[in-house]
């Protein structure tokens, strides 16, 4: 069975490399970075793990994309600030639009 892991923080994607190292041979595994805010790097990436598993042969997705409002508020958004309406943006971008961003 091959393995295939996409997130949009190469320091994130790196870590779970290493922790899936100890049960994944290389050759078994690949990471790629990937911001599901972008169409481009959902259809490359898409393209990349059917290269590597065989477009027949993926068995399962799952997409954990997601985000909150800023630590600095507690995760919460409760103003109407640019600033908040900035978070509202990418939260929608990245909650909502990155599940549609599909090949």
């Amino acid at each position: 069975m091959r393995v295939a892991i996409l997130d949009v923080s190469t320091r994130e994607l790196d870590a779970a490399k290493k922790t899936l190292a100890a049960v994944a041979s290389p050759d078994k595994l690949l990471a790629l970075e990937c911001n599901v805010v972008k169409p481009h790097d959902c259809v490359a990436a898409a393209e990349a793990v059917a290269e590597f598993c065989g477009a027949d042969k993926v068995a399962f997705l799952f997409n954990n994309a997601g985000i909150q409002g800023p630590p600095s508020a507690g995760g919460i958004i409760a103003d109407s600030s640019p600033e908040t309406i900035a978070a509202w943006q990418q939260i929608f971008n990245v909650n909502v639009f990155g599940q549609v961003h599909k090949p």
